[in-house]
């Protein structure tokens, strides 16, 4: 993640907001997030 851009802007919102999209969708398709095995 890019901590030092969130540490200084306003655009932390919209990169929480994307992590928690891409989080949803890891979690709604974890075959294609996901192949660990």
């Amino acid at each position: 993640m890019h901590d030092a851009a969130l540490a200084s802007t306003p655009n932390a919102a919209i990169d929480l907001l994307a992590d928690a999209l891409l989080a949803l969708a890891v979690l709604a398709h974890p075959a294609e997030g996901r192949r660990d095995d």
